[in-house]
Protein backbone atom coordinates (compact mmCIF):
# COMPACT_ATOMS: atom_id res chain seq x y z
CA UNK A 1 0.00 0.00 0.00
CA UNK A 2 1.61 3.50 -1.10
CA UNK A 3 1.64 5.60 1.84
CA UNK A 4 0.68 9.45 1.12
CA UNK A 5 3.95 11.76 1.84
CA UNK A 6 3.20 13.79 5.71
CA UNK A 7 6.23 16.78 5.17
CA UNK A 8 6.14 18.43 8.65
CA UNK A 9 7.73 21.59 8.15
CA UNK A 10 6.98 24.03 11.28
CA UNK A 11 8.70 23.98 14.35
CA UNK A 12 5.31 23.07 16.75
CA UNK A 13 5.08 19.65 14.20
CA UNK A 14 8.77 18.98 14.75
CA UNK A 15 7.93 18.97 18.67
CA UNK A 16 5.05 17.58 18.88
CA UNK A 17 6.69 14.21 16.77
CA UNK A 18 9.78 14.23 17.97
CA UNK A 19 8.96 13.70 21.62
CA UNK A 20 10.58 10.18 22.78
CA UNK A 21 7.50 9.12 23.95
CA UNK A 22 5.39 10.29 21.08
CA UNK A 23 7.49 8.19 18.83
CA UNK A 24 7.19 5.03 21.19
CA UNK A 25 3.58 5.57 20.97
CA UNK A 26 3.54 5.29 16.99
CA UNK A 27 6.17 2.46 17.15
CA UNK A 28 3.49 0.88 19.61
CA UNK A 29 0.85 1.49 17.67
CA UNK A 30 2.31 0.26 14.52
CA UNK A 31 3.01 -3.02 15.99
CA UNK A 32 -0.04 -3.60 17.64
CA UNK A 33 -1.86 -2.90 14.00
CA UNK A 34 -5.32 -2.78 15.30
CA UNK A 35 -7.20 0.51 16.56
CA UNK A 36 -6.50 1.22 20.15
CA UNK A 37 -8.24 3.55 22.72
CA UNK A 38 -5.95 5.74 24.98
CA UNK A 39 -6.91 3.41 28.18
CA UNK A 40 -5.27 0.25 25.55
CA UNK A 41 -2.43 2.16 25.15
CA UNK A 42 -1.98 3.13 28.38
CA UNK A 43 -2.26 -0.40 29.90
CA UNK A 44 0.68 -1.44 27.31
CA UNK A 45 2.76 1.21 27.71
CA UNK A 46 1.86 1.62 31.44
CA UNK A 47 1.91 5.29 31.50
CA UNK A 48 -1.50 6.68 32.53
CA UNK A 49 -4.89 7.00 29.94
CA UNK A 50 -5.15 10.80 30.60
CA UNK A 51 -1.22 11.13 28.75
CA UNK A 52 -1.96 8.33 26.69
CA UNK A 53 -4.95 10.40 25.44
CA UNK A 54 -3.32 13.49 25.51
CA UNK A 55 -0.45 12.29 23.39
CA UNK A 56 -2.70 10.79 20.90
CA UNK A 57 -4.27 14.22 20.50
CA UNK A 58 -0.97 15.72 19.36
CA UNK A 59 0.12 13.46 17.04
CA UNK A 60 -3.21 13.53 15.68
CA UNK A 61 -3.18 17.13 14.91
CA UNK A 62 -0.24 16.46 12.85
CA UNK A 63 -1.86 13.76 11.01
CA UNK A 64 0.50 11.02 12.42
CA UNK A 65 -2.16 9.06 14.01
CA UNK A 66 -6.18 9.41 13.03
CA UNK A 67 -9.70 8.37 14.62
CA UNK A 68 -11.00 4.77 13.53
CA UNK A 69 -13.83 4.52 15.26
CA UNK A 70 -16.14 5.34 18.21
CA UNK A 71 -17.89 2.90 20.29
CA UNK A 72 -20.23 3.22 23.19
CA UNK A 73 -18.24 0.71 26.27
CA UNK A 74 -20.59 0.93 29.91
CA UNK A 75 -22.34 3.97 28.27
CA UNK A 76 -18.67 5.81 27.80
CA UNK A 77 -17.82 6.95 24.41
CA UNK A 78 -14.77 5.46 23.50
CA UNK A 79 -12.31 6.63 20.73
CA UNK A 80 -10.27 4.12 19.04
CA UNK A 81 -7.09 5.63 17.31
CA UNK A 82 -4.51 3.48 14.17
CA UNK A 83 -1.49 5.49 12.75
CA UNK A 84 -2.28 7.22 9.56
CA UNK A 85 -1.17 5.51 6.90
CA UNK A 86 1.66 8.50 5.94
CA UNK A 87 5.49 8.48 5.69
CA UNK A 88 6.46 11.23 7.60
CA UNK A 89 9.68 13.37 6.38
CA UNK A 90 11.23 16.20 7.68
CA UNK A 91 11.44 19.11 5.63
CA UNK A 92 14.88 19.81 4.69
CA UNK A 93 14.70 23.25 3.68
CA UNK A 94 14.48 25.19 6.73
CA UNK A 95 17.96 25.89 7.15
CA UNK A 96 18.02 27.40 10.87
CA UNK A 97 20.45 25.65 13.34
CA UNK A 98 17.62 24.58 15.88
CA UNK A 99 15.82 23.17 12.62
CA UNK A 100 18.53 20.98 12.23
CA UNK A 101 19.43 20.31 15.52
CA UNK A 102 15.45 18.79 16.02
CA UNK A 103 16.11 17.05 13.00
CA UNK A 104 19.49 15.72 14.21
CA UNK A 105 17.94 14.25 17.56
CA UNK A 106 14.87 12.85 16.07
CA UNK A 107 17.55 10.80 13.75
CA UNK A 108 19.39 9.94 16.94
CA UNK A 109 15.89 9.36 18.67
CA UNK A 110 14.65 6.96 16.00
CA UNK A 111 18.04 5.08 15.60
CA UNK A 112 18.13 4.69 19.55
CA UNK A 113 14.43 3.66 20.10
CA UNK A 114 14.96 0.70 17.59
CA UNK A 115 18.37 -0.42 18.41
CA UNK A 116 16.80 -0.89 22.34
CA UNK A 117 13.89 -2.70 20.90
CA UNK A 118 15.62 -4.98 19.27
CA UNK A 119 17.96 -5.66 22.21
CA UNK A 120 15.24 -6.36 24.22
CA UNK A 121 13.97 -8.87 21.59
CA UNK A 122 17.32 -10.43 21.42
CA UNK A 123 17.76 -10.73 25.28
CA UNK A 124 13.83 -12.15 25.79
CA UNK A 125 14.75 -14.76 23.23
CA UNK A 126 18.13 -15.64 24.71
CA UNK A 127 16.47 -15.72 27.99
CA UNK A 128 13.96 -18.92 26.33
CA UNK A 129 16.77 -20.36 24.35
CA UNK A 130 20.32 -19.59 25.65
CA UNK A 131 22.57 -17.12 23.80
CA UNK A 132 24.22 -19.59 22.04
CA UNK A 133 20.94 -21.16 20.42
CA UNK A 134 19.83 -17.75 19.94
CA UNK A 135 19.92 -17.81 15.88
CA UNK A 136 18.93 -22.27 15.78
CA UNK A 137 15.41 -22.41 16.94
CA UNK A 138 14.24 -19.32 14.74
CA UNK A 139 16.38 -18.21 12.17
CA UNK A 140 14.84 -14.61 12.36
CA UNK A 141 14.39 -13.21 15.72
CA UNK A 142 16.40 -9.98 14.75
CA UNK A 143 19.50 -8.88 12.89
CA UNK A 144 22.14 -6.26 13.24
CA UNK A 145 24.44 -5.61 9.95
CA UNK A 146 26.99 -3.11 9.37
CA UNK A 147 30.14 -2.49 7.19
CA UNK A 148 31.07 -1.18 3.97
CA UNK A 149 29.86 -2.43 0.52
CA UNK A 150 30.55 -1.51 -3.07
CA UNK A 151 28.11 -0.77 -5.92
CA UNK A 152 27.95 0.92 -8.76
CA UNK A 153 25.87 4.08 -9.25
CA UNK A 154 23.43 2.33 -10.93
CA UNK A 155 23.19 -0.97 -8.25
CA UNK A 156 22.38 1.94 -5.39
CA UNK A 157 19.75 3.20 -8.00
CA UNK A 158 18.43 0.11 -8.11
CA UNK A 159 18.96 -1.17 -4.63
CA UNK A 160 17.10 1.87 -3.55
CA UNK A 161 13.86 1.92 -5.20
CA UNK A 162 13.52 -1.70 -4.06
CA UNK A 163 13.68 -1.20 -0.73
CA UNK A 164 11.28 2.08 -0.92
CA UNK A 165 8.59 -0.58 -2.87
CA UNK A 166 9.32 -3.26 -0.20
CA UNK A 167 8.19 -1.05 2.34
CA UNK A 168 5.88 0.83 1.37
CA UNK A 169 4.17 -2.75 0.02
CA UNK A 170 4.28 -3.90 3.29
CA UNK A 171 3.04 -1.17 5.29
CA UNK A 172 -0.20 -2.27 5.48
CA UNK A 173 -1.80 -5.09 7.81
CA UNK A 174 -0.68 -8.20 5.80
CA UNK A 175 -3.61 -10.47 7.42
CA UNK A 176 -2.87 -13.14 10.29
CA UNK A 177 0.28 -14.66 9.09
CA UNK A 178 2.08 -11.26 9.23
CA UNK A 179 4.58 -10.38 12.00
CA UNK A 180 5.66 -6.52 12.81
CA UNK A 181 9.36 -5.87 11.85
CA UNK A 182 10.75 -2.78 13.09
CA UNK A 183 13.70 -1.05 11.36
CA UNK A 184 15.48 1.23 10.92
CA UNK A 185 17.94 2.07 7.89
CA UNK A 186 20.21 3.96 7.35
CA UNK A 187 23.03 3.76 4.01
CA UNK A 188 25.13 6.69 2.91
CA UNK A 189 27.97 7.43 0.62
CA UNK A 190 31.15 6.81 2.57
CA UNK A 191 33.50 7.53 0.22
CA UNK A 192 36.19 10.34 1.94
CA UNK A 193 37.01 13.30 -0.07
CA UNK A 194 41.07 13.67 0.44
CA UNK A 195 42.36 16.60 1.40
CA UNK A 196 44.62 18.57 -0.73
CA UNK A 197 48.05 18.93 1.10
CA UNK A 198 50.30 22.07 0.28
Amino acid sequence: MKQEILELRDEESLKIYMDPLRQRIVLTMCSLNRPVTAKNLADIMSISPSSAKHHLQKLQSIGVVQVDHTEQIHGITATFYICAPVEVRIAMDNNDAESEDMKRLLGENMVRMVYKDYYEKMREHAEEVGWKNIYKENPFVGSLLGGVIYMTQEEIDTLYEKVLTFVQAHTAFGGENTIPIEYSLIAFNSQKKEKNSK
